[in-house]
This record gives structure tokens, sequence and C-alpha cells, in this order.
């Protein structure tokens, strides 16, 4: 190796090895190689949406993706039954919402039944689908959650790294295909102006409000 070649070896070693450091403030940008099919947390069933889930919601237990481990998250402990039907959560206290409703076991609880309700169609419920027989929610305290399948779940408590816990108190509740069509010809209309106009500051935040709303991206593309 050449003088030059040692200099330069150093360099490159001593500018790449230094500390970083965390900073505080700023903005923290996550692109995605695909358009999510769905912003609401049970309906999850593709990578996109997977992502945008595992950003934004909040698990009773975390999966470490580095150690495979299994980690605290909205609960701070956990323990299975012997028959490994029966999962029994000791909840955080004092978490709130972005809303401001606090986090209670009946979030647990509503979340559940959401998920295990067969109308619902959840792929993520499916994976909790054990045998005949409904899944049992019970809520004994504001911080203690128990839920008991009908049968055995081999690695259960990795099953919920995939449960984004919703709000009881204020859940987005779904239009019905009447009120649907109406406000999907109204936002056409307003899609129509931003075009006509050009405005794109009223594009972004007429799409940040629709996404908020609970609006699926399939039915944000009338502004494409």
């Amino acid at each position: 190796m050449t003088p030059r070649s040692l200099r330069l070896a150093l360099f490159v070693l001593v500018v790449f090895t230094r500390p970083v450091y965390a900073q505080t403030g700023g903005e923290l940008h996550f692109c995605l190689h695909g358009e999510p099919k769905t912003f609401n947390p049970v309906l999850v069933d593709d990578e996109a949406s997977e992502n945008i889930r595992y950003l934004t919601g909040g698990v009773l237990i975390r999966l470490n993706r580095q150690s495979q481990a299994l980690e605290p998250g909205l609960s701070s402990s956990w323990a299975i039954s012997r028959d490994k039907r029966t999962i029994t959560f000791h909840l955080r206290k004092g978490l709130y919402f972005s809303d401001g409703t606090p986090f209670s076991s009946e979030d647990v609880a509503y979340t559940m039944r959401l998920l295990m309700d067969p109308e619902t169609h959840s792929p993520t419920g499916d994976a909790f689908r054990s045998g005949a027989g409904s899944v049992e929610v019970r809520t004994p305290a504001p911080d203690i959650a128990v839920v008991t399948f009908p049968a055995p779940i081999a690695g259960l408590e990795r099953l919920f790294d995939q449960v984004a816990i919703l709000s009881a108190r204020s859940p987005k509740k779904e239009m019905d295909p009447f009120t649907y069509l109406i406000t999907k010809l109204v936002l056409r209309c307003c899609c129509e102006r931003i075009r006509t106009t050009g405005n794109a500051t009223l594009r972004g935040a007429l799409y940040h409000t629709l996404t908020a709303s609970g609006w699926t991206s399939s039915a944000i593309g009338i502004l494409n």
C-alpha cells in the first residue's frame, strides 16, 4: 500500500467511525416502497400498511426486530396460563391516546372483540383463531386485561406485536354506503376545484384530513 493509499484509508476510517450523537427536534422522513391499502390497523394485510401500523400503532407487547426478544409495550408485564389459553396483561398507567382519552383495559377489550368479530374480516384476527368457540375478554381492573381463547395457541404472546390497540371511547365509525357516496361526490367537486386552481397546498391539507379521518388510500385516490 502506497503512503497516499494509507492516508486515504486512515481518513475514511476516522470519518466513518466518528460517534453519532442523538439530536432533539427536527423531522424523520420514512419512505415506503408502495402505497398502503389501508390505515385501519385491524385490516392490515400488505407490507406498506404493516409498516404504517408498526410506526404509528401502540401494541401491548413489542417484538424487537433485531434481537427477536419480546419487550413491554402498552403493558408493563404479562403472564400466560399453563394451558396456553389465557394471557393476562398488566397495563402501564398514565398513558393517553392522541385525542386525549386515557388508555385502559376497556381499550384492549374493544380492540380484541373487534379483531375477532367475523364481520370484521381481519387478517390479523385469523392468527388468533385456535378452535371452535369465541374469545373471552375480561377487564377486572382499569390496568388489567385478561384474554382467553377457546384452545391453546403456540407463541401466543408474539402475536400481540401485530395488534395495535384502538380507543374504545373514540372509535372511527364506518360510513354507510349512501353517506359514503354523497361524501365522495362532494369531494370530487372539491378536487376538481383544486385541479382547476392548481392549489397544491389545499390538496395536501385535504389529503391529510382524509387520512386522519380513517379514509383508505383507495378512497383518497379521487385526489389524483
